[in-house]
């Protein structure tokens, strides 16, 4: 720096404004971060995602009959659970006294075990885990058993007295509308 420089007023103002930008731009830093490095980062981790995930599905050598049994079944709850409660709401549909009957036997399993079931279920879709510690009874009395085998006796009797199973559900809604556009 020559004498020069520090003799000029609008000199000292430029480096100080220069100063001061600098001094702004750091603390600005210390607050949010570098931009560039955040977006080199987030860049970084995308990149780390992509090629674990192309590794998941490229072709791994020494691969055995077995890893791809285990691979399969490792992919197969959360489809067979779906495709099962939509299997259950078509079968009220196709057939209302045996959906009737799924759902008294349903009612008889002990709650400790749907507490159990639907953590596996929660696990497979990562929901959370139900509460624990729950004092609920173990299984059907005696006696309970017998009413809820009577139940599903009555209802397969009324089932078997119905003239056909195509129509032993009619819905008067629906029998109205027939009416009406015939």
């Amino acid at each position: 720096m020559s004498i020069m420089d520090w003799a000029n007023p609008v000199n000292w103002f430029t480096k100080g404004v220069e100063v001061v930008g600098k001094t702004v731009v750091n603390v600005k830093g210390a607050f949010s971060g570098n931009e560039q490095e955040r977006d080199e980062q987030q860049s970084k981790k995308f990149l780390m995602g992509l090629q674990a995930y192309s590794a998941e599905f490229a072709p791994r050598k020494n691969r055995t009959w077995w890893d791809s049994l285990w691979d399969g079944l490792n992919r197969m709850p959360r489809p067979v659970i779906v495709i099962a409660i939509f299997g259950y709401f078509a079968l009220a549909y196709q057939n209302p006294s045996e959906f009737q009957v799924l759902n008294i036997a349903l009612g008889t399993v002990p709650e400790n075990m749907w507490y159990i079931m639907s953590a596996v279920v929660s696990f497979y879709f990562v929901a959370r885990e139900f509460q624990k510690g729950r004092d609920t009874k173990m299984a059907l009395t005696d006696k309970e058993f017998e009413k809820v085998q009577k139940r599903i006796a009555t209802i397969r009797d009324k089932d078997d007295e119905l003239p056909s199973k195509e129509h032993s559900y009619i819905n008067p809604s629906i029998e109205e509308w027939k009416k009406k556009t015939q």
